[in-house]
């Protein structure tokens, strides 16, 4: 097994073989960029990464969100059908409401036609009562004259 500073030699001397052929602007300048530095903390702090391992995991990443999204999407969808169904169902609500207030309107009108006309067949049975009366008082007094 190496030590860490045989590993430190080891990467300084990809650095200056990176280097030596045209730094970062090189074909393996480019396919080695950030590996350096990640190999510097592997080194430091005893991990164990790699661009590999991260671009595998933000690919997991990436797919579990595309996924989640996904169901999401459905969900809403969902939702979206069953409101629809709801609001059909409010709209006929509505619609025997209003059915409905226009039958009571309707009902309110006859009921107040019919308060009236009660009300003017009373006075006309009062008015009745009253000229019954009177002339019984004038049949009386014909009588008793």
């Amino acid at each position: 097994m190496t030590t860490k500073d045989q590993e430190r030699e080891a990467l300084e001397k990809i650095k200056a073989i990176i280097e030596e052929i045209g730094g970062k602007d090189s074909y393996i300048g480019m396919a080695f960029k950030g590996c350096c530095d990640i190999a510097a903390d592997n080194i430091e702090n005893d991990f164990g990464d790699s661009w590999m391992d991260r671009w595998s995991a933000a690919i997991d990443d990436h797919n579990k969100t595309r996924e989640a999204l996904r169901e999401a999407i459905e969900e809403n969808n969902s939702l979206k059908t069953e409101l629809e169904c709801v609001n059909d169902q409010l709209e006929k609500v509505r619609e025997t409401r209003d059915q409905w207030k226009a039958v009571a309107e309707d009902k309110g009108e006859q009921l107040w036609e019919r308060s009236k006309e009660a009300s003017d067949a009373k006075d006309r049975a009062d008015e009745l009562e009253r000229e019954t009366v009177t002339l019984k008082a004038k049949l009386y007094d014909l009588m008793t004259a």
